[in-house]
């Protein structure tokens, strides 16, 4: 259903690139009592859910409909990890669990949570093609421009929303520049009796500004908004 609502680009209708932007599939199993093991060897958690991911070789109806999930999650989902919850507690403690101490929950049920939660915790962020990491107000900025789009009655496309939000950016970026070069100038004590200084001074400021302008703009290849800046700046 996703792949046939969103595009990831205008000018790839298949849509193979979709599983460049899915984030990772993290399956989380409660109550989970089977033994991990195949043909009587141990395996892992991980190879457990390969194995559930297995597709069956029929073509009937009720293989297609078994199939197509898994398929879907193979295809769209590259970067795949599951968990195997135990039973929280005795049948006593599960009545009360709000106040439960952790001493009264089930010694691999609290295991496998610190193993999820450090997973968790130390899984990387989501970065855009550029390598730049995707912050707080750029996915505010993507949902948005979904959102609306979808509102339209539209089909959001995602290089659409990432150009979108990328030229937010860069003009934000490119306005605090400037406005730190205006700061830099305010300092400035007169009258100047010094203007060899002064201007070395200037020039270091600017280079050091442009600097920093260039390590956060994205996807600025026709140097758009340097170019605007150093306009503000001159």
């Amino acid at each position: 259903m996703l792949s046939q609502n969103i595009k990831v680009s205008a000018n790839d209708p298949s849509n193979d690139d979709l599983q460049n932007i899915m984030p990772q599939f993290v399956l989380c199993v409660r109550d989970f009592n089977l033994d991990l093991e195949q043909n009587g060897d141990e395996i892992t958690a991980d190879e457990y859910l390969e194995m559930c991911l297995q597709t069956k070789t029929g073509e009937t109806p009720e293989d297609d409909k078994y199939n197509r999930p898994r398929e879907c999650i193979k295809k769209y989902f590259t970067r795949r990890k599951v968990f195997t919850f135990d039973r929280p507690a005795s049948r006593k403690v599960m009545r009360t669990l709000d106040l439960a101490r952790e001493e009264d929950l089930n010694e691999d049920f609290v295991h496998e949570t610190e193993k999820f939660l450090a997973y968790i915790y130390t899984c990387p962020g989501k970065y855009l093609l550029n390598k730049s990491p995707v912050t707080g107000s750029m996915l505010a900025k993507l949902l948005r421009e979904y959102v609306t789009t979808i509102s339209d009655g539209n089909v959001p496309c995602v290089e659409d929303a990432m150009l979108i939000m990328t030229r937010q950016e860069n003009k934000k970026h490119a306005k605090v520049a400037a406005e730190e070069y205006k700061v830099f100038l305010k300092q400035i004590q007169l009258p100047v009796y010094d203007k060899n200084k002064l201007c070395d001074s200037n020039l270091k400021f600017k280079k050091e500004n442009l600097s920093s302008l260039q390590s956060k703009l994205m996807f600025d290849t026709d140097s758009k908004f340097q170019k605007s800046t150093e306009v503000k700046r001159s």
